[in-house]
């Protein structure tokens, strides 16, 4: 295997070393005839658990700025201004306003801005008084500007970073786990030849056979992939728990 750190194309903290350290230690990756694993292999699989994870759990992994525009509810603006952001976990938001057609009108001030990083979702305090021409009264009601609209396309507009700055070890076993059940799928395989479970050699008189777990059904690392799918299985619903958030709320 070359010595030459090689990370994930997606995010460059998830490594080729720590993948195979960790999760495939004892493990020769060659083939039979000691042809080393092709590293594009790992870091193919690498990629496509961090994407996986990002799909199932929406979440962001690697940081990243987001610019994004929101639907005006009122039943959502009178509720505090929630607004669910589509990128979580959130570092920071840098701007937020509000979009008459292709014009932004109003820039909330970021010190309103209540912000749950986790879930991502954001709430609206506003001070009681005016701001740039626009009256709150003591409700924190805007005066003036939602009393005819229940809905309002693409109304708001929101730029923010996304993603952790520390990739959490809980994030990282799924990410490495997942990634080692495929490399150890092409590698039973490759044991002594795909589908075979038994190997014997005669020469000269001597012979030696070779024996697996491996059949047509069940490849060489069965075991372990069974093992890391039980893992998986528990690690999924706590990582889901922590970074969901609440997305109903029933009156």
């Amino acid at each position: 295997m070359s010595e030459t750190p090689l990370t994930s194309s997606i995010d460059e903290r998830i490594t080729v070393n720590e993948v195979t350290q960790h999760y495939l230690f004892g493990i020769d990756l060659s083939d039979d005839s000691g042809n080393p694993f092709p590293m594009t292999l790992v870091t193919h699989y690498l990629d496509a658990a961090i994407d996986y994870l990002q799909t199932v759990v929406d979440i962001q992994i690697p940081v990243i700025d987001v610019e994004e525009t929101h639907d005006y509810f009122m039943e959502d603006y009178t509720n505090w201004g929630f607004l669910q952001l589509f990128k979580k976990p959130v570092l920071s938001i840098t701007k937020l306003c509000m979009v008459y057609g292709q014009h932004e009108s109003f820039n909330i001030p970021l010190d309103w801005i209540k912000l749950e990083k986790t879930s991502g979702q954001i709430n609206l305090f506003p001070s009681h008084g005016s701001a740039e021409g626009l009256i709150i009264n003591t409700q924190g009601v805007f005066v003036g500007l939602f009393n005819r609209w229940d809905y309002a396309p693409h109304y708001w507009k929101v730029e923010y970073r996304s993603g952790m700055e520390v990739i959490p070890d809980m994030i990282k076993e799924f990410i490495y786990k997942k990634a080692a059940q495929n490399i150890l799928h092409v590698w039973g395989d490759l044991i002594i030849g795909a589908g075979i479970a038994n190997q014997s050699v005669s020469l000269d008189g001597l012979s030696q056979s070779i024996g697996t777990t491996q059949s047509a059904m069940f490849g060489g690392a069965s075991a372990r992939i069974e093992a890391y799918q039980k893992d998986l299985d528990r690690l999924l619903p706590a990582i889901r728990s922590k970074y969901e958030g609440l997305r109903m709320i029933v009156v």
